[in-house]
């Protein structure tokens, strides 16, 4: 859907997995989602108080939105790179 509106009115737009975000951001072998979202916090420090939040949630509220900033992120680092 989104796709189709990107092409529609000729956006460019980027995909990643979330396989490519973990190896782009994680440090260690695990490469687990709170690894992400841990790493995300500390590329930008405003977020670490929603981390700690999210780390203690039973059900995952801000996981999407670490996704999407970490792939906002990577997509400025390899159009900048």
């Amino acid at each position: 859907m989104l796709e189709r509106m990107f092409k529609k009115h000729r956006l460019k737009y980027s995909k990643y997995t979330l396989t490519e975000l973990k190896a782009h951001y994680c440090t260690t072998r695990r490469h687990t989602k709170d690894e992400l979202m841990e790493c995300i916090a500390e590329k930008y420090p405003i977020l670490r108080k929603l981390y700690l939040k999210e780390r203690n949630n039973q059900r995952p509220y801000y996981q999407k939105m670490f996704e999407a900033i970490a792939a906002a992120s990577l997509y400025e680092h390899v159009k900048n790179s």
